[in-house]
C-alpha cells in the first residue's frame, strides 16, 4: 500500500519536481501582469489579482488621466479660416505648417499676423482662436501683441478691437 500512495502522476519525475513545475508556473502567471499588455486590465481585474496574491483589498488612489481637448471651438469658424488661408498664401506656407508645432521664424511670422488679424477683424476670442490653431490661448496674446510692436500696429486691445470692429461695420 505504501508504493501505491507514493506512486506519481506521469509526467512528473519526483514529488521535488512536480512541486518545482508548479511554482515555475506561479512565477509565469504573476510575471504575465509584468509584461506589456495589449489592452489596460479593468479595476476589477486588479483587485482581483491583489486579494488574490496579497490577501487584502487594494486601495487604489490614482485617478484616470482624461487627454487634454482644445476648447471652446468656435461655431463659426469661416471668418477665421478665411483670414488663415489667406495668411498661408500671403507666406507660401501650408496650413498644417501654421497649425503645427514648430517655432521657426518662417512659421511664427505669419502665426502672429494671423493671431492678430483673427483678434482684430472679428469677434472670436483669444481662446476661440488659440482652438482654431490648437494653441493655448497665452501663445495668441503673445502673438498678436508681438506682431504689433514688430509692423508698429496698435496694440491689440479689447477697446481697440470694438473701435477697429466699429470700422469694419460688425459693431461690438
Amino acid at each position: 500500500m505504501g508504493v501505491a500512495s507514493t506512486v506519481l502522476e506521469e509526467g512528473y519525475k519526483s514529488k521535488l519536481h512536480r512541486e518545482k513545475l508548479e511554482r515555475q508556473k506561479r512565477v509565469q502567471r504573476s510575471s504575465i501582469l509584468l509584461q506589456p499588455r495589449r489592452h489596460t486590465p479593468t479595476l476589477e481585474a486588479v483587485a482581483q489579482f491583489v486579494i488574490r496574491h496579497h490577501g487584502r483589498k487594494p486601495v487604489f488612489t490614482f485617478q484616470r488621466v482624461i487627454p487634454r481637448k482644445w476648447s471652446p471651438i468656435p461655431k463659426d469658424m469661416h471668418e477665421l479660416d478665411r483670414i488663415f488661408q489667406e495668411t498661408c498664401r500671403k507666406y507660401f506656407v501650408s496650413d498644417r505648417e501654421l497649425r503645427g508645432p514648430r517655432g521657426s521664424r518662417r512659421l511664427t511670422e505669419p502665426r502672429h499676423e494671423f493671431f492678430y488679424r483673427a483678434y482684430m477683424e472679428t469677434k472670436h476670442s483669444s481662446p476661440e482662436i488659440a482652438a482654431f490653431c490648437k494653441r493655448d490661448h497665452t501663445s495668441v496674446i503673445h502673438g498678436k501683441s508681438a506682431h504689433a510692436k514688430r509692423n508698429n500696429l496698435p496694440e491689440p486691445t479689447p477697446i481697440a478691437k470694438s473701435l477697429a470692429l466699429e470700422k469694419l461695420g460688425l459693431g461690438a
